[in-house]
């Protein structure tokens, strides 16, 4: 059976990251590890996550990259799953990741669902992005594990060489693009994980999700993208 290390790349994250790690802990099938990259963090980040994950790693180079290659470069398991410190996963996360890497593919990927109940726009567009377009898109050639919610082999990343700093946004899509080359990638409804909505409601939903889009069709061309929206990268 795979051994699967759970990462969580986290900056200033004591808002979130209690809940986070929680949902990792209350898994129907538990995770090898469960390791937190507290990527120099000014708050209680790194003390709050002390009190539930197996380890913490302390990061200085800020970006979410940098954080994920380190966390890659530590864990101990044969696939990382990867998701963001304010998102929530569903208690059989972990199963439905496991039930779908016994031929072993190079990835393995769900949909994001919206934390906010009320907002019936964002609603749709997480619906749209991951039932609609990833789902589609996971039986074509251009399929892509989207960082929020992944499980990725790690001798497939490591031979890849990682996550490219260069890549930021689209770090998950540049990825995918090499290693889907040396396996499958597979889509799994059931790996459910939900997800804050506070970029949409800070920047806007159309705009926002135009950013991810735009992101998307770049990287997928093979024109990385020339400017910055996120604050933290």
């Amino acid at each position: 059976m795979a051994r699967i290390s759970v990462l969580i790349p986290a900056y200033n994250e004591e808002r979130y990251i209690e809940a986070c790690l929680r949902s990792i802990r209350a898994q129907t099938e538990k995770p090898y590890e469960l390791i937190v990259i507290n990527n120099n963090s000014k708050d209680r980040t790194g003390e709050l996550a002390a009190k539930l994950a197996d380890r913490v790693i302390f990061e200085h180079r800020l970006g979410v990259v940098h954080a994920l290659n380190a966390g890659i470069k530590a864990a101990r398991g044969d696939y990382v799953a990867i998701t963001g410190a304010d998102c929530i996963a569903d208690k059989n996360w972990i199963k439905s990741i496991r039930l779908a890497l016994r031929d072993e593919p190079v990835a393995v990927f769900g949909p994001i669902y919206s934390l906010s109940r009320r907002n019936k726009k964002l609603r749709f567009v997480y619906y749209f992005i991951w039932h609609v377009v990833a789902k589609t898109l996971s039986h074509t050639s251009i399929s892509m594990a989207p960082g929020g919610n992944c499980a990725l082999k790690r001798s497939a990343v490591i031979a890849a060489g990682g996550y490219d700093p260069a890549m930021v946004p689209g770090e998950d899509i540049e990825l995918t693009k090499r290693i889907r080359k040396m396996g499958k990638l597979r889509f799994v409804d059931s790996a459910k994980v939900f997800a804050s909505t506070r970029r949409f409601e800070e920047n806007g939903v159309w705009k926002e999700t135009k950013n991810w889009l735009k992101v998307f069709f770049r990287m997928e061309a093979g024109r990385p993208k020339t400017y910055k929206y996120f604050k933290y990268e």
